[in-house]
């Protein structure tokens, strides 16, 4: 019983010595592993590739603080879902109030916007993106009844600034060159706003007074939504 115990010992012993020896003497080779993506050959993350530069124009919708439609937008690709935009819109605002007098002539303030912001656009998949920005936001209005026939001295205006953050999402799509897309839906907040100059109305109807503080909040200092906004261009 003795003599099999040894024998298996031995037998047990020169088994782990040669696969020791083998062990040691084994080359070792690492392999890394690589990481692909796949897309499709016409989608609109594969034709963004090697994009560096886009410039679009805006068409219709709503922006940051009733901002008008019409923009201007310029940007630089940092890799093909990532992208930096110099956005800038300038023209009337649609009013927000009009104020008519026995039917017989109706007056609407008189709102000139202008903007300009920086934008981050990401892509987290084929044209879907998420943008954030800050825009500087610069509010001349006027509201004039000097035509009216009955409130000829009430005549108010005031300028004010203001500094918007925003947050939208929407879908851009690429073909080779032409670009196309939409902000489905966002939100804007002014994160700083001023009045820097005003008159009021000559009135002392409180629903004068209290009109023109409310568009005062209405194109300055107030939050809003940007929605629909539709823009194309090109990418190069």
């Amino acid at each position: 019983m003795n003599k099999i115990a040894i024998h298996f010992l031995l037998v047990s012993t020169l088994v782990f010595c040669k696969s020791y020896a083998n062990a040691v003497n084994e080359e070792v080779v690492v392999i890394k592993k690589k990481s692909s993506v796949e897309l499709l050959e016409d989608s609109s993350e594969a034709n963004r590739i090697n994009k560096k530069g886009t410039v679009t124009l805006g068409l219709i919708g709503i922006g940051p603080n009733f901002a008008p439609a019409q923009s201007v937008q310029a940007g630089y690709f940092l890799n093909r879902n990532n992208l930096i935009m110099l956005d800038t819109k300038s023209g009337n605002s649609p009013a927000y109030r009009s104020s008519t007098e026995y039917d017989w002539i109706t007056i609407k303030p008189e709102v000139k916007i202008n903007q300009v912001g920086v934008h981050y656009k990401n892509f987290p998949g084929n044209s879907f993106y998420i943008k954030t920005g800050l825009d500087y936001n610069h509010v001349d209005y006027t509201y004039d009844f000097s035509q009216s026939l009955y409130r000829k001295n009430l005549k108010s205006s005031f300028t004010g600034e203001s500094l918007i953050a925003s947050f939208v999402i929407g879908n851009q799509w690429q073909w080779q060159s032409f670009t196309l897309g939409c902000d489905w839906i966002g939100f804007a907040s002014p994160v700083y706003s001023k009045i820097t100059s005003e008159k009021a109305p000559d009135s002392t109807e409180s629903y004068d007074l209290d009109a023109f503080k409310e568009d005062k909040g209405y194109y300055v200092s107030s939050s809003s939504v940007v929605l629909l906004r539709f823009y194309l261009g090109a990418s190069f």
